[in-house]
């Protein structure tokens, strides 16, 4: 186990720098063109599959429903063995602008009870006996608390970066930890 952590202690560490040589440059540069190449080609199929979904939509959403809604159908086979149907339905959503509005109206209306009330406590990062209190507190008020425990995977990268930093290693078999190395490239 101990040679796991140093192993993994020396995988962090960068060795002093050994110039290369024209041939490892020509390949640097090889793989530098391809990752920008890569990228962008990365990049327009994106654009391409977003106007897809669009032109997908459009036709799902809106031309086909309205052409067969506009004849007064709702199911239609096609002699090549296809059935299209017009599944009706509804979208809802609240505008974040309007929320309060909307919420005041549904309670006035008599449907308060779709109304979801949530409660988040902040701040309290590393003291589980305030957080307990909290808890028990609110479950006298009869509200259901969902508790819950993590290390945001931004907060355990910098924490693990650290020790390695340190040589201090981390418990391999309760850790996932791997050396993760990435190339950016600008163009200028």
């Amino acid at each position: 186990m101990k040679k796991k952590q140093t192993d993994m202690t020396a995988a962090f560490k960068t060795a002093a720098p050994e110039l290369p040589g024209d041939e490892e440059i020509g390949r640097i540069a090889e793989l530098a063109k391809r990752q920008v190449a890569l990228e962008q080609e990365e990049a327009q199929k994106e654009e391409a599959l977003s106007k897809v979904q669009e032109q997908l939509r459009e036709v799902r959403e809106k031309l086909l429903p309205d052409l067969l809604l506009g004849h007064g159908l709702t199911e239609l086979k096609l002699a090549t063995g296809e059935k299209v149907t017009v599944m009706q339905g509804v979208a809802a959503s609240i505008p974040k602008e309007k929320a309060e509005e909307a919420f005041a109206w549904l309670e006035k209306a008599g449907f308060g009870a779709i109304v979801k009330y949530s409660l988040a406590v902040e701040g309290l990062k590393g003291d589980l006996k305030k957080f307990e209190a909290g808890r028990k507190a609110l479950e006298k008020l009869g509200l259901i608390t969902k508790a819950g425990k993590g290390v945001h995977p931004q907060t355990l990268k910098a924490f693990a970066s650290e020790q390695l930093e340190k040589a201090a290693p981390l418990p391999a078999d309760l850790f996932s930890i791997f050396p993760l190395n990435k190339t950016k490239i600008t163009t200028l």
